[in-house]
């Protein structure tokens, strides 16, 4: 089990207006609704524990990829250009998916991702503490506060996954 976790800062009512009522926007698009990630502590634990290969090896290639790009397919580009208004009010975002002279990327682009590179590099050299305790949980609690998110150091050091047993069972037929 690797789901996000609420940061520690989290209380029952912050997704509440000053009427009492669920606010849909903070829900939607603010810092506020985001959880602490899982995502990377987990697929390092089954690769730990399940995998027959060394991380840097199963990363390989989505670092290539960051570097060298991508060819933006047809879906892909409709879908940064439809939501182009709202992917780009955040400044990182913003330079993420757009050219570097700021146009948006069009079918058959080549998009490259340097930065989503580097991260992978220092995850990938030396695994989940890259993200959960060196420079890209600082660079993750500087953007949260920045975006008026609740993140801090140690909402992402304490990230745990749980191992859970399976439930089993037999099911008769009708």
């Amino acid at each position: 089990d690797f789901r996000e976790m609420a940061p520690g800062l989290a209380t029952s009512t912050m997704m509440v207006n000053s009427q009492g009522e669920i606010d849909s926007e903070r829900i939607r698009r603010s810092w506020l609704s985001v959880g602490v990630p899982g995502n990377v502590a987990g697929l390092c634990y089954l690769e730990e524990h399940f995998g027959q290969l060394t991380l840097s090896q199963v990363m390989q290639p989505a670092i290539t990829m960051a570097e060298k790009g991508i060819m933006v397919e047809p879906y892909l580009a409709n879908a940064m250009h439809r939501y182009r208004t709202i992917l780009t009010e955040n400044k990182a975002t913003k330079k993420m998916l757009s050219h570097t002279d700021g146009s948006e990327y069009r079918y058959g682009d080549i998009m490259k991702r340097p930065d989503l590179a580097k991260s992978l590099r220092l995850i990938a050299e030396q695994g989940p503490d890259a993200f959960y305790k060196g420079q890209l949980a600082k660079a993750i609690v500087v953007s949260s506060r920045q975006g008026g998110g609740i993140f801090r150091l140690e909402d992402l050091a304490h990230y745990r996954v749980i191992e859970r047993t399976p439930i089993h069972g037999k099911i008769d037929q009708f």
